[in-house]
This record gives C-alpha cells, structure tokens and sequence, in this order.
C-alpha cells in the first residue's frame, strides 16, 4: 500500500488554458494492478485524472480501495473547459470505499463532451453512494456496455444540487440491482438524461452477455504475470442486498453499530486490517462475496480469525455448491489472531459468489485467496 493515489494525473487549476502544454491530455493509462493505496490518505482514488482531453484509462484492475476507483473530472460547473473526450473502458474494479462514504467506483465531475464509459465490471462497493457515481454537473457522457454488481445503487445521476448530472446517456449497461439515485426536489435524472434500457439480473445469475464483458475486462494477457498471488478481502465488505442475499443474521439489530446500517454485528478492532471485525456470529449465519478469480487453478483460503473456543468452523460454498469446511483455530482469546487456512479449493476464471456459512462463535477479520 501507499499512501494517497495510485496513479494521479491531474491538472486541477488550469480549466481554460490556451496552451496545450498545461492541459493533461493524450495520456493512456493502462494494464496496471492498483491496491490498497490511500493508506494514509483515505480520500485517494486509485487513478485520479482532473481537467484532461483525451485520456484513456483501460484494462487496469484496482482493489481494495478506501475511497472512489476512478475520479475523472473536476470544477462541479457546466462550463466548457479544456475537459473532453476522456474514455474509462474495460477496467475492473473491486471492493471500494471501505472507509469513507460518498464516492464511487466510477466517479466523475463536470462537463466533458465526447467521453465514455464502457465494457467496465466494477463491484463490491461497501459505502454510499453509486458504482457509477456523475457528480454535479456531469455532461456529456456515453455509459454503456458496463457490469455492476453488490454496490448500494448502480449509478447516480446527481440530482440534488444544481447544476445537475444532464446530457449523458446510460444505456445497455447490466446491474443486479434496480436501485439507483435519481430524483429530489429539483427533479429527476431522466429528465435531462438517457437512462433506459438498462438489464437487471439476480445478484450472481451473470447473464451471457455480462460474462463477455467481463471476460474482456482486466489486463491483457501479457500483463497478468504482475498480478500479486494473494488478494484480500475484509469481512465487513460482504455483498449488498439485504439479508439472504448479502447475509444471513439471525439477531434483528447490529450489535456493533460501528460499520453499516444492517443486521450484521461488526466492532471496531484495533488489530485488525481496516480497523473492523465481525462478531457475534451464531451457528447457520453466513456472509456472501463476490470475487473476480483471475484464472482457472488451484487457490487456499486464509481465513483471518479469532476464538476463545475449539467450536468454531466455516463452510465454503462457491456458487451455491459447499466446498467443505475449514475449523476455525482457537487462539485463547477473541483480541488474538490467527489464519485459519482451507487448502486446495479448486477454482474457475471468472466471477464467482463465495458464501461463507458459519459454526460456532468466533471473531472473523478478513480473508485471504491465494493462488497456488
């Protein structure tokens, strides 16, 4: 991890330049692997471009992020400036705004005629607000083609401060969930916008054709040897879409209260990675993740937990068929942490729905796939 952007090209001071030097422009951003930056600074993003012309930002993957995937744009204000034809295409991006709210996986600001943004499969936001979030004053986009999946709505047309997200186009895109941000006092996106036809589908039913958009996301093939063999997941970041479908728990309050506004008991932790763990956990809950698996072969699960008891165990189910178990190591005490390891689960390129069902009573921080 660093600790502020993983890739900034910014020029946020300059809208109306004349001179072609001080525009950030003709710039290609590409195959790289971005994650876990923004450890010092939680505000971020993974790639930041502010007033830019022709800019392409494609083929990356960015994980694990604090706050928004990719921020293109800047100056909340329809004004023309140097701002245009930008594209974000076929990048995947997972699990972000694990601490701050108010961003997005795909974030933008202001008008920027002739951009786009397509072929993209962004997922696992845990914090408000959209996968594709178009900030004030947002114009003059192309959205299309993109898959989004468990994030608390799947785009944002900012309707509530003028001037609003209008002249953009959103069409042909594959969510799995209906939810979106679209209307207030001011009026509704769709107004000013295009915003149909859209597909929904059931959180981890793909249909076809998101499954080819998604197998053309990502770094070429030539780059995917600098992939790191261990991606981590926290376990506060379970799925959205509410119980049996994020999660099952059986008490109907959040004994912690420390995290996000449902039934799930997360605590503060100061031992443990992002600060949070899941607690309270009873026999027959369990917690859903969507996980992109970079390639066919054989993976073990490093399951990051405390317990003050030898009862504890967690099944593995990938794609609602159960894998097996693993037993949860009893470390003597609920602030004491250890890797519980499920060795040689057999795994298929692609996106996958892991659900975790638990026995027992135990502390689960985050859990690791590593490939063999």
């Amino acid at each position: 991890g660093i600790s502020s952007e993983g890739i900034d090209l910014r020029d946020i001071d300059r809208p109306f330049t004349n001179d072609p030097r001080e525009v950030t422009s003709n710039n290609m951003v590409s195959n790289n692997y971005i994650t876990q930056c923004g450890q010092e600074y939680f505000d971020a993003p993974g790639i930041l471009i502010g007033y830019g012309a022709e800019n392409l930002i494609s083929n990356n993957e960015l994980y694990t992020l604090p706050y928004s995937g990719i921020s293109l744009g800047w100056g909340w204000s329809l004004d023309q400036t140097v701002a245009n034809s930008n594209r974000i295409e076929a990048n995947i991006i997972g699990q972000v705004m694990t601490r701050l709210k108010d961003g997005g996986l795909i974030y933008t600001l202001s008008f920027q005629p002739g951009s786009s943004i397509t072929g993209n499969f962004i997922f696992n936001q845990v914090h408000e607000y959209a996968g594709i979030y178009l900030d004030q004053a947002s114009k003059g986009f192309t959205i299309s083609s993109n898959v989004i999946a468990s994030v608390p709505n799947w785009y944002l047309l900012q309707p509530t401060v003028a001037p609003m997200a209008q002249g953009n186009t959103v069409q042909n895109n594959f969510t799995d969930t209906s939810d979106a941000m679209c209307c207030s006092d001011l009026g509704c996106c769709s107004d000013v916008n295009t915003v149909d036809p859209n597909t929904v589908f059931s959180p981890g039913s793909w249909p076809q054709q998101a499954l080819d958009i998604i197998d053309s996301a990502g770094m070429d093939g030539a780059f995917e040897q600098i992939r790191p063999h261990e991606q981590v997941f926290e376990a506060e970041a379970y799925n959205h879409g509410g119980g049996l479908v994020g999660y099952l728990d059986y008490t109907p309050w959040d004994a912690g209260d420390d995290y996000r506004d449902d039934y799930v008991d997360v605590f503060l932790c100061s031992v443990c990675s992002n600060d949070y763990t899941v607690g309270g956990i009873m026999s027959g809950e369990w917690l859903a993740y969507n996980v992109f698996v970079p390639s066919d072969g054989s993976y073990d699960l490093l399951m990051r937990t405390a317990s003050n008891n030898s009862t504890g165990a967690i099944e593995v189910i990938v794609d609602g068929v159960s894998q097996g178990q693993v037993n949860v190591v009893n470390t003597g005490a609920l602030g004491e942490y250890t890797r519980s390891v499920f060795s040689d689960l057999q795994l298929s390129h692609g996106p996958r729905v892991f659900r975790l069902k638990f026995t027992g009573s135990f502390r689960f921080d985050s859990f690791t796939l590593r490939r063999h």
